[in-house]
């Protein structure tokens, strides 16, 4: 009920969609930020990390001013670097840069509105060696998931997916916090 109140109460007169239309405006000067990262072209000595970088950059840019189909190209270079970059760098920072690049194209699968897509990418990034590592990165996956099955429909596999969540989380609560590992020796 509490949120109803804070609901603003439609406009009354011609000053009051005045000035909703200028509160909704478009900020010019991010928009132009987007539009010169969009439009530039990576230094040529720009490698590994700092390329990949530039096509994170690139990506949150498309992201805000809606431009999808240059999104999929974006999140799909961002998966080819970091497949070089795994021949350079130690396995866990080249894992996390693929696996935000992963996620890149798991957003760029929502808002176009792919849900099989997404639930694909999903399984894909689920059966990746570095995740088994990561619980709290399986959860989070695994929201995707029922959110995305929902979406399609399938309620059945979306409950057994709920299933899933709660096994981790109850395999979760058997962890020690890092706070009781780093303590223990001294008690």
């Amino acid at each position: 009920v509490s949120l109803i109140n804070k609901v603003p109460p439609p406009p009354k007169s011609i000053n009051d969609v005045i000035k909703l239309l200028d509160n909704s405006k478009a900020d010019v000067q991010s928009v132009e930020k987007y539009k010169q990262i969009i439009n530039s072209t990576p230094d040529p000595n720009l490698k590994g990390v700092q390329l990949f970088e530039y096509h994170q950059r690139k990506f949150e840019a498309l992201e805000q001013l809606g431009l999808v189909k240059e999104l999929e190209q974006n999140c799909l270079k961002g998966i080819e670097i970091t497949q070089e970059l795994s021949k350079d760098l130690n396995t866990d920072t080249a894992n996390d840069l693929y696996l935000n690049a992963e996620i890149n194209c798991l957003n760029f699968h929502s808002i176009e509105g792919d849900r099989q897509k997404a639930l694909d990418r999903i399984e894909k990034v689920l059966k990746h060696p570095h995740v088994q590592k990561m619980s709290g990165f399986q959860l989070t996956l695994l929201y995707f998931k029922i959110d995305n099955l929902t979406w399609l429909g399938d309620l059945n596999s979306a409950k057994e997916v709920s299933n899933d969540i709660d096994r981790l989380i109850s395999r979760m609560r058997g962890f020690r916090s890092w706070m009781q590992e780093l303590l223990m020796p001294w008690i």
